[in-house]
């Protein structure tokens, strides 16, 4: 490997580790590594990767054998396969509750819209509204302003103008 250089992504794939790990480690100095002029500006060649590093080279073969060889360390026994299988079973287990909460979310129903605010309509029967006040005013004069105000609010929903009530009681209409 000493022959190989490495630039910093390459030996972060290598050893199953991200890039600021491997930066962090050439810092600490637990990597050999040069800085020299690269294609986009200084950069870190990596001149020998550590032995002890966490993870596998990713070398198919190198991962086989390894395999290989804990395999031959240890005898496979019925219990490791029913432990295996159990494990592979919580797996398919998980993976189907976590479908059916998908499906499910798919399911729920979106939220409404928020409801808009409703336009101030115009009021047709203003003058229906302002006529009944002329009324209530010509039939008991001493009729008080709420008195009124209450009156057509009960007959109409919404009253009148305190403004159009005062233009009223002068005797005129607005």
């Amino acid at each position: 490997m000493a022959d190989k250089r490495y630039t910093i992504a390459e030996a972060a794939a290598i050893m199953g580790t991200c890039e600021r790990t491997v930066k962090r480690a050439i810092e600490k100095g637990k990597i050999e590594a040069v800085k020299e002029e690269g294609r986009y500006g200084p950069q870190w060649f990596i001149t020998e990767l550590p032995g002890n590093f966490k993870g596998a080279l990713i070398n198919p073969g190198a991962v086989k054998a390894k395999a290989v060889e804990k395999a031959k360390t240890k005898p496979v026994t019925r219990a490791d396969l029913d432990a295996i299988l159990a494990e592979i079973h919580e797996i398919k287990d998980a993976q189907q509750t976590m479908l059916q909460r998908v499906g499910q979310a798919n399911n729920v129903k979106p939220r409404p819209a928020p409801k808009k605010a409703k336009p101030k309509r115009q009021v047709k029967d203003r003058g229906e509204r302002l006529e009944y006040a002329e009324q209530l005013i010509k039939d008991d004069p001493a009729i008080t302003n709420t008195d009124i105000q209450a009156q057509i609010k009960a007959r109409f929903g919404h009253g009148i103008r305190a403004e159009n009530l005062i233009e009223l009681r002068k005797g005129g209409k607005k």
